[in-house]
């Protein structure tokens, strides 16, 4: 989950792809962070950071990024 400050300045919400969902769950069963307590108290915001685009693009570019590239068969 990202959010995002538009220029009318009314925070948004916007979901990541599911594999982020997945992958924090899976380094979380890692650590042993089995039980929720122990599980939301590792959830942080990052310091806010500047990116020109709307919230789709901003969305877009990240998951460009991050998201493993998808292996060819």
């Amino acid at each position: 989950m990202i959010k995002v400050f538009p220029a009318d300045g009314r925070p948004k919400s916007v979901a990541l792809d599911d594999w982020f969902t997945k992958e924090v769950d899976r380094v979380a069963m890692r650590e042993g962070l089995a039980d929720s307590d122990s599980y939301l108290e590792q959830f942080e915001w990052s310091e806010d950071l500047e990116s020109p685009g709307s919230s789709e693009e901003i969305v877009a570019e990240l998951e460009a990024k991050w998201l493993p590239k998808k292996r060819s068969a």
